[in-house]
């Protein structure tokens, strides 16, 4: 496979050749498609997180867990948390 790459990209996979981080262009490639694939998958879990959120019924208002948040720190840093 051959590819034309911008300038910029190709400073890049230079650097990453010449500073050891990889052993040549082809390590610089399956490396960015391994990264790629990490961040896809990422993407799509954050994306059925999300969706399992939205359906797994009423949302409480962010007002009420923020204030609960802050009673909490409060409370924690008082020493208190956690006691009747």
């Amino acid at each position: 496979m051959s590819i034309d790459l911008p300038a910029d990209v190709q400073l890049i996979v230079d650097w990453a050749i010449s500073s050891g981080r990889c052993a040549d262009e082809a390590d610089v490639v399956r490396q960015a498609l391994h990264l790629f694939e990490q961040f896809e998958r990422r993407r799509a879990d954050l994306k059925s997180q999300i969706e399992n959120g939205i359906h797994s019924g009423p949302s409480l208002p962010a007002e009420m867990v923020f204030g609960e948040l802050e009673r909490f720190a409060h409370d924690l840093a008082a020493g208190s948390a956690g006691k009747p």
